[in-house]
């Protein structure tokens, strides 16, 4: 494969990835998008996250082919892991007073937030190789924000979990769910949008 041919690939590869995240903030946070009738997530959300597996599986190769295989593995361990935790996000929705559902839930909005961080790394790495300077700046803006409003919240919250459940006291997984959905709707936006920013 050419030199050309393999970065208008790789360029494709991170705009359709680019694009699997719009539509799965779409699906997830639009509503009547991606709910059932009962006002939960349906599975729907998981075409966007099938699509940014396949592109990063793809943007890998093309990594492994130029000898750069640690930046497309990490990615696409990523989004394979994250392939196969985010139906538990449903799942917990659905079943709320399920511990090991919770569980995978929050490890799979963990997970969420390393495929995010190995996209920034793959569009700093690029940015890098070839000079853009202002493209490496708003990488590292993008990974700031997402290791401070998405990762350091979401560990928080299992520490806190962890802590309380050898303490004895461990709340509900229902009682979270209740929690959020105390906050108002633009509350909630606001929240989950940051990240994504």
């Amino acid at each position: 494969m050419s030199k050309a041919s393999s970065e208008v690939i790789r360029w494709r590869c991170l705009d359709g990835l680019a694009w699997s995240l719009l539509l799965l903030s779409a699906v997830v946070y639009l509503p009547r998008a991606g709910r059932t009738y009962l006002g939960d997530l349906d599975l729907m959300y998981m075409v966007p996250v099938l699509l940014g597996a396949m592109f990063s599986y793809r943007l890998g190769n093309v990594c492994w082919e130029e000898g750069m295989a640690g930046e497309g593995g990490r990615l696409w361990a990523a989004w394979l892991s994250l392939m196969g935790l985010a139906p538990f996000v449903s799942w917990w929705q659905r079943c709320s007073d399920s511990l090991y559902l919770a569980i995978g839930a929050m490890v799979a909005l963990g997970v969420l937030g390393w495929a995010l961080l190995e996209l920034v790394a793959a569009v700093s790495g690029l940015a890098a190789a070839r000079s853009i300077r202002r493209l490496r700046r708003e990488a590292l803006v993008a990974r700031v924000l997402l290791l401070y409003l998405l990762l350091i919240p979401i560990l928080a919250l299992s520490i806190t979990f962890a802590l309380s459940s050898l303490s004895g006291m461990t709340p509900l997984p229902s009682d979270w769910l209740r929690s959020w959905r105390i906050i108002p709707s633009w509350g909630r936006g606001l929240l989950s949008y940051c990240p994504l920013v």
